[in-house]
This record gives C-alpha cells, sequence and structure tokens, in this order.
C-alpha cells in the first residue's frame, strides 16, 4: 500500500472495552436474575467496593478499528481497597461457578446515580451525563449535558447539549409572540449545522459545571463553612466536650478542602463543535407549534473523556 493508505501505528486511538445494552429475552438475563443476590453476597463477604453490577454485552475495540464479538457480560465496576486483598482476576475465576459461567468483568470506577449523587460529583474530572454545563465567564445562563457520542469514522467524543446553552438569549424563543426574534440571541446568531467561532479562529469554550452552578455551588459551601465556623466558637465559649469541639472542627477542615478543590478544579470541558441554531418546525394546533430545532455538540477535551468502561444501563 502507498504512503496515502498506510496505518499510522504512533498516533492510531489505544484498544478499548465498550458496553452495549442485551436483550431482556436474551438467556443470560434469566441466569443473573437468578443469582444477582448470591452475587451481590459473595461480593460484599469478600469486601469488593463495588458501586454497579449491569449485565451488558461488552467488546473490544482493536487500534485498526477492528472489533470483536459482543459477549454477554456482567460488569462489575469497582474500586481497589485494603479490604479486599485477592486480584480482581482470582475473584473472577471463583464467580464462575456463582454466575453459572456468565463470564465477569471488573473495570475500575465508581458510579454515582441519581439522587445518591452529591453536589461535588460535578466536579469529577471525567464527567457523567446530567451534570451542568455552560458557556465560560457567562454567569446567568446554565445547561445539561444530555449524553456522549462518537460519529462515525471519528475517535473524538462529544457532549451533546442545547443550542440554547451554548448561544444563551435573554428570553426563551418559544415565549414570543409570534415568530422567534433572532435578534434576542445576544450572546450569537447561527441557524443552520454548521462548525462556528465566537471570536476568529477560537471555538467558543464550555465549562462543567456551568459558571452559573459553580458560583452557587461555591456560595453554598461557604455559607456551611462559615455555619461551622460559628458553631465551633459558640462550643469554645460554652465549654462543650472536646470530643464535639473535634466533630466540629472535623466539618471545618472539610469544608475547608471541598472550597479549595472547588476553586483549583479546571472546569474546562471542550469547545462548540456545531449547533443546530434556533429553528421553530410549525405543524397544528392551538400554538400552531410542533417542535423546535435546538442542539449542540461539545468536542470534548481528552483530560474529561471516558473510555466508556463504566457501564450504566
Amino acid at each position: 500500500m502507498d504512503g496515502a493508505d498506510r496505518l499510522d501505528l504512533n498516533n492510531m486511538p489505544p484498544q478499548r472495552r465498550y458496553s452495549l445494552p442485551i436483550e431482556a429475552t436474551h438467556p443470560a438475563c434469566t441466569t443473573y436474575r437468578a443469582i444477582r443476590h448470591n452475587l451481590h453476597a459473595y461480593l460484599d463477604s469478600k469486601h469488593v467496593d463495588w458501586s454497579a453490577i449491569d449485565l451488558v454485552y461488552r467488546y473490544t475495540q482493536f487500534p485498526t478499528g477492528e472489533t470483536d464479538n459482543p459477549r454477554a457480560t456482567i460488569v462489575i465496576t469497582a474500586t481497589t481497597n485494603s479490604y479486599c486483598p485477592e486480584s480482581w482476576s482470582s475473584l473472577t475465576v471463583e464467580l464462575d461457578d456463582v454466575t453459572q459461567a456468565v463470564p465477569v468483568e471488573f473495570v475500575q470506577g465508581r458510579v454515582l446515580r441519581g439522587d445518591a449523587m452529591d453536589e461535588p460529583s460535578n466536579y469529577q474530572v471525567r464527567p457523567h451525563i446530567g451534570l451542568s454545563i455552560g458557556v465560560k465567564n457567562l454567569n446567568w445562563s446554565t445547561g445539561t449535558v444530555g449524553c456522549f457520542l462518537r460519529l462515525e469514522g471519528l475517535f473524538n467524543t462529544y457532549g451533546l447539549t442545547c443550542h440554547h446553552v451554548v448561544r444563551p438569549c435573554l428570553k426563551s424563543p418559544l415565549k414570543v409572540a409570534g415568530n422567534y426574534d433572532p435578534e434576542l440571541d445576544v450572546v450569537g446568531k447561527v441557524h443552520t449545522a454548521i462548525p462556528w467561532t465566537s471570536s476568529g479562529n477560537q471555538r467558543q469554550s464550555m465549562e462543567v459545571p456551568s459558571p452559573y452552578d459553580h458560583e452557587k455551588l461555591r456560595k453554598t459551601y461557604n455559607e456551611y463553612l462559615q455555619l461551622w465556623l460559628e458553631k465551633h466558637q459558640s462550643g469554645l465559649k460554652l465549654g462543650l466536650p472536646d470530643d464535639k469541639l473535634e466533630a466540629m472542627q472535623q466539618n471545618i477542615s472539610f469544608c475547608q478542602d471541598l472550597i479549595r478543590g472547588i476553586n483549583e478544579f479546571d472546569r474546562h470541558f471542550g469547545t462548540v463543535a456545531c449547533s443546530s441554531g434556533y429553528e421553530l418546525l410549525r405543524g397544528q394546533g392551538p400554538t400552531n407549534l410542533d417542535t423546535s430545532l435546538d442542539w449542540a455538540l461539545i468536542e470534548i477535551s481528552p483530560s474529561r473523556t471516558s473510555t466508556n468502561t463504566v457501564s450504566t444501563f
């Protein structure tokens, strides 16, 4: 093959493991429902610090782009700890009897879901969907990361959000009587799905969490810190026991560390790759409006993308 066809092995993406949803009718699903309680009990008896167990199809994508055949697999998301001295490879062998030969794969990580998430999860280096996102230095607007995706033929990872998040306006276009007024778009105007820049050749930077939510969280934790400082001072005056004063001091240190981490965290998430602009797709009904075109893709910084090894199906 000529130079144009030759693979550049130095710049190829790494080999990665991926997950796909599995059909509810798959025989492994029946097995999983029968053994899951025994699986939980076994992991707990071994002091495995696990946070998610999922039955999915797992496959490997090789640097050449080729993949192996997806295989029904129980994926256990866990973190290593000193209470579980056994290696995950040895546990995988032992689990073969528990899972009735359904393959098991351990992945390093911690999954936080729904109401179990605490606010510091907004500051994870590799964000999950549902976190807030906003334009850098724009403190009055915030949105949500809807999902992560990869475009066919490209190895970059993109985050999906709304056009009104990357190009916010002071008034919702849906609240304008009659037609949408593009002059309401105070940041800029883009009305087709094409790449765009905010100034010159520099694409618009997006942050997670958004500047709006970042400031709100900073204010909240500073208020917590002030509350514990006041309680501690009152405790000293009242002569409270040392153990209670020590507990208060621990809360003070926790708040101080949290605030320091928030202030030092690099919130850069990526840059806007393209967006739809606002387009109202008119139909029937009293509002004469069916849907609105309102999407944007964020090219995520490599330092904040996941390798998709944590499955949350």
